[in-house]
């Protein structure tokens, strides 16, 4: 844990020496470093603020392909920190963004995460959609641990009842 620890205190000291020298996409990409330590660590909240602020710097910028890993990387936080309704909103967007810059293997594990918080929330429905588009990025890229990864995760739906 302690290297856990030092790398979150220089991290923290990077994204304010890259704000104070007003490098603001330095400071949100240090952010994002930042935000999946303290997810390492099972600060579950300080990383949601941090990663959220992140993304948000990156909307500012205009830089969704920088936006969707913030967000991705938030989505995943909000998962372990069992807020699925927030996770899949995060996630959908990271799709989306991931989508929009031909990022498909990036998609597809947003994809594949989206699924699996709308299948804590029972949304069976919605969650087969993203593991089916999931599977389909995935086999175009042939992908075969992602497909099998999504293919299971297919496959607890179907014996939930869908």
């Amino acid at each position: 844990m302690r290297s856990f620890d030092e790398s979150a205190r220089v991290l923290t000291r990077a994204v304010e020496r890259f704000r104070d020298l007003g490098d603001r996409y330095r400071s949100a990409g240090a952010s994002i470093t930042l935000g999946s330590t303290l997810r390492k660590m099972g600060r579950f909240d300080e990383a949601i603020d941090v990663l959220a602020q992140a993304a948000d710097r990156f909307r500012e910028l205009q830089d969704p392909h920088s936006r969707a890993m913030a967000l991705n990387n938030l989505g995943g936080a909000l998962l372990e920190a069992r807020r699925f309704d927030k996770a899949a909103d995060a996630l959908t967007r990271a799709a989306d963004h991931f989508g929009e810059v031909q990022d498909h293997h990036r998609e597809a594990k947003a994809l594949t995460n989206l699924g699996s918080a709308l299948h804590e929330l029972r949304q069976f429905d919605g969650a087969f959609e993203a593991h089916s588009r999931a599977a389909i990025r995935f086999r175009e890229l042939g992908d075969h641990h992602g497909m099998a990864m999504v293919l299971q995760a297919l496959e607890v739906l179907r014996r939930n009842g869908l």
